[in-house]
């Protein structure tokens, strides 16, 4: 039994012994928390209930009664929210047909399945669940019990009848987008967003960005179109969130003209790049293992993301024409630090990729998903070439250029390295949230790229993006993938240089080795 000494602020506690039921609980409980005992009440009796069931003495329950004890409805008392409060229909009530009375919650799970929009769990997962689930928690007014498609039932969470939607709960959506603190990478997901709310305006928690507003608004406006085609709404929803969306990226819009700074990662000056790649924590780092070495100056000289570089097989370096190139798979999903939008964008109607392990990512992609392009000569000067065989005669079987590195369903194996490369640009003194960051190293190689005045088309292959040319959509594909002259291209790769000064592969070896024998070799340098 808690005691109140090891009572928290936020806490009860249910007991079942013989037949008795007891229920304690903090006396400086909130009225959400004695809410939820209640809810977790009702589902024990339910379970007793349910144990009865097995007796043929006690009849079952009426399904009058088990949906008395499933549903609790509760409005939202709008003196503890921190959003306006919504105003109630004065409109006679509406008699809405069974077959278009539905949750929230369910609609949005039939706007996935039927709404035509395509995404994969994995975007659902990292960015379009925390936006609906906001805006359930924004709008809902009735706390019920959910089960998700796995089986799993969540206890009293908020929603709403898409029926009672009207003007004003979008209205207090907007409004609660623009004071909800940013996540500031800390999981909130067990936090309703009136409590965050709450939080931040107690804190005086950093208010969200504009851009933020506007990509949650966005998210959710095609379910809303959907169920206003459907008629689960009225039409004023949706004009209501046209509305919103209009004036998020109004201000999105004047915000960016009034910055002086332009939006997402910026080139490093030459001095920054030293900075970066001559201090001892890079030589440190490409110490104790390859890829310290090598993804930092693949995305350098390669243009290439992190991502991109670190999910490098031994398979994907080949030689065309003579040319040692280098065959990337593109990626669809953004870098850690890379803003949204600067990835590439899918063409309508391409399968999106869900992967779970680097071997799926690697099958279902497809030949068009890939570029290859010519090794920049100061890579193999360094002795990229020697240290891709000295990898490939580990196994007779392709495999991971760079060990060591675990796969992520998000960053796939590119979060370590995203992370050592950050800690070098943190640890150099001028890093600077979305705008220099690892990500900044692609941005170099596009501007050196552009003062070689190679042709633009050539300069697009090289960096993955869509030159817009049907001949090279439909009619470009060789064996490798995309055709490419890569011998014609070779003489402005060579007229690229960055200016840092780094020991060729075999000299880090050599002083690894020296390293590793006095016990001087520390583990590289990683942001948080």
């Amino acid at each position: 039994m808690l005691t109140l000494d090891e009572k928290p602020d936020e806490s009860f506690a249910l007991f079942y012994e013989n037949g008795k039921i007891r229920i304690d609980h903090s006396p400086s409980a909130s009225v959400e928390t004695i809410i939820l005992m209640q809810r977790c009440f009702n589902r024990m009796i339910e379970q007793v209930v349910g144990r009865v069931h097995r007796s043929p003495v006690h009849p079952p329950m009426s399904e009058a009664t088990a949906a008395a004890i499933s549903v609790v409805p509760m409005t939202i008392q709008p003196v503890a929210s921190p959003i306006p409060a919504v105003a109630a229909d004065a409109s006679p009530q509406e008699v809405i047909p069974p077959e278009k009375r539905r949750w929230l919650s369910d609609a949005i799970e039939d706007w996935r399945i039927n709404g035509g929009t395509k995404f994969s769990d994995h975007s659902w997962r990292f960015s379009y669940e925390a936006s609906f689930r906001v805006f359930r928690e924004i709008v809902g007014d009735t706390r019920r019990d959910f089960t998700h498609k796995d089986g799993t039932i969540q206890p009293g969470m908020l929603d709403i009848e898409m029926h009672r939607l009207t003007r004003s709960h979008i209205e207090a959506y907007f409004q609660g987008l623009r004071r909800l603190p940013p996540n500031q990478g800390s999981n909130t997901k067990n936090t309703e967003a009136h409590e965050r709310i709450r939080q931040g305006i107690e804190t005086k928690a950093k208010w969200p960005s504009l851009t933020s507003v506007e990509k949650k608004l966005v998210h959710v406006a095609p379910f809303i179109t959907y169920a206003s085609l459907k008629e689960w709404i009225k039409p004023e929803v949706l004009s209501e969130m046209k509305l919103s969306v209009q004036a998020a990226s109004a201000n999105l819009i004047k915000a960016e003209k009034q910055s002086p700074k332009k939006k997402g990662a910026v080139a490093l000056s030459d001095a920054e790049l030293k900075s970066m790649f001559e201090q001892p924590a890079f030589l440190n780092g490409a110490m104790f293992a390859p890829w310290c070495y090598w993804v930092p100056q693949i995305c350098l000289y390669q243009g290439a993301r992190v991502s991109e570089s670190s999910g490098l097989h031994t398979d994907d370096i080949i030689t065309i024409g003579g040319v040692p190139c280098m065959s990337f798979i593109s990626d669809d999903a953004n870098d850690e630090d890379e803003p949204d939008g600067q990835a590439p964008k899918k063409a309508r109607g391409q399968k999106v990729v869900l992967a779970r392990t680097s071997e799926e990512y690697r099958r279902v992609k497809n030949k068009a998903s890939r570029r290859v392009v010519p090794i920049h000569p100061k890579l193999i000067e360094r002795g990229f070439m020697d240290f891709v065989e000295l990898v490939r005669s580990y196994s007779r079987w392709s495999g991971p250029l760079f060990l060591g590195l675990r796969w992520d369903d998000k960053m796939m194996f590119g979060r370590k390295p995203a992370r050592f490369m950050k800690a070098l640009i943190q640890q150099a003194g001028f890093y600077e949230l979305r705008r220099k960051v690892p990500h900044s190293l692609r941005s170099n190689f596009h501007q050196c790229l552009k003062n070689t005045m190679l042709d633009s088309n050539l300069q697009k292959q090289l960096l993955g993006h869509s030159t817009g040319d049907m001949k090279d959509s439909n009619y470009n594909e060789t064996d490798q993938g995309p055709a490419f002259p890569f011998a014609e291209v070779l003489p402005y790769l060579q007229k690229m240089d960055f200016g840092i000064d780094i020991p060729n592969w075999s000299e880090v070896k050599r002083l690894g080795a020296i390293a590793r024998a006095d016990g001087t070799l520390k583990r590289p340098v990683s942001s948080a």
